[in-house]
Formats: C-alpha cells, sequence, structure tokens
C-alpha cells in the first residue's frame, strides 16, 4: 500500500539574525533572503572485519559540521554575522509544503546555531552584479526545530556531548557512563 506524504517544494524566504550575549536574536535581521548552505551530519565510520572489511557508521559522532550563508561582502551584514570567538546566529525560513491531501500550506522553520566564523568570505568581483561570498560557520552547537509544530529535528552540542536526532538520543548510553 502506498501512503501519501508531504512534499516540500520552494523556499518562501529567509532571515538571518545575529544572537546578543544573552542568547536572544537581535531585533531586526543581518540578513534578508540570503542562500544558505545547511552542511550534512555525517558520522565517522569504523572498519570491522567481517569476511572482509565493513564500514560502519559511529551514529553517536559527527564529523565537521557547517552552515554557510552568502553575503554581501561590502554590507553591514558581513560585519555583523562575522566576529571574534564564539558567534551565534538565528535563522528562519518558511517552506512551501504541499500536503498528502494535495493541499499547498507553509512551515516556519528555525535553526540556532553556536559556533566560530571560520573565514571572511571572499569577494566575487563580478561587473552588474553585488561583491558577494560566502561566510562560514564552524558548528559547536546546533537546533533545528519546526515553528509550526514545535518538533525538534536535531538538537546538537559538542560541549555537553549531546546528539539528538528526530527524539533519539544517540548519547545517552555513553554520557551515563562517562
Amino acid at each position: 500500500m502506498l501512503t501519501a506524504i508531504n512534499r516540500y517544494t520552494a523556499i518562501k524566504g529567509c532571515s538571518i539574525y545575529r544572537l546578543n550575549q544573552l542568547g536572544r536574536p537581535n531585533k531586526t535581521p543581518a540578513a534578508i533572503d540570503r542562500d544558505i548552505t545547511i552542511g550534512e551530519q555525517t558520522s565517522p565510520t569504523t572498519d570491522i572485519p567481517m569476511m572482509g572489511t565493513v564500514s560502519v557508521p559511529d551514529q553517536s559522532r559527527i564529523d565537521n559540521f557547517t552552515i554557510s550563508v552568502n553575503i554581501n561582502c561590502d554590507s553591514p551584514e558581513a560585519a555583523e554575522l562575522n566576529g571574534p570567538g564564539l558567534v551565534g546566529w538565528e535563522i528562519h525560513w518558511v517552506d512551501e509544503v504541499v500536503g498528502a491531501d494535495g493541499l499547498p500550506s507553509i512551515q516556519g522553520w528555525v535553526i540556532t546555531a553556536h559556533g566560530y566564523v571560520g573565514n571572511a568570505p571572499e569577494a566575487t568581483k563580478n561587473s552588474g552584479s553585488e561583491n558577494s561570498g560566502d561566510l562560514t560557520m564552524n558548528v559547536v552547537a546546533v537546533i533545528k526545530r519546526n515553528i509550526t509544530t514545535g518538533a525538534v529535528a536535531y538538537d546538537i552540542d559538542r560541549r555537553a556531548n549531546r546528539l539528538i536526532r528526530n527524539n533519539v538520543d544517540y548519547r545517552k548510553e555513553i554520557n551515563a557512563l562517562l
């Protein structure tokens, strides 16, 4: 039996806020409707000898995780999102969703991320276009949450040894023994 599922079709808009010292977003966004790349959550693998070698992912750890924002290098948004030391961003976006019933709706998402900005954006110089480049954060802690339903897709914090995906705590047993 086939089951109809929701289809996410288009992003309708996004806003990026810088978090202040209290971890709260500033009142006005640092950037609006920018291209954002949220890196993959890949797990390191371990090779196990079993009639040859089998590579098994270690679900209790993740490799480096990054978030990149394409910004105008000459604008104040670049300076606001960049900074020395630990930096916090809150990224909001709205997806258009075609439900299992065929009716369109929208869903809001938010990512709250803390990390270190690893590079100043390299500018791309094209005649007739803005001076843009990617600002990349090496993520230390991140939470992705559906604003519409309140569901948490993932909650990762390297400092607290927390790795939760779809309500499964992959570090619970390990942390209990440490």
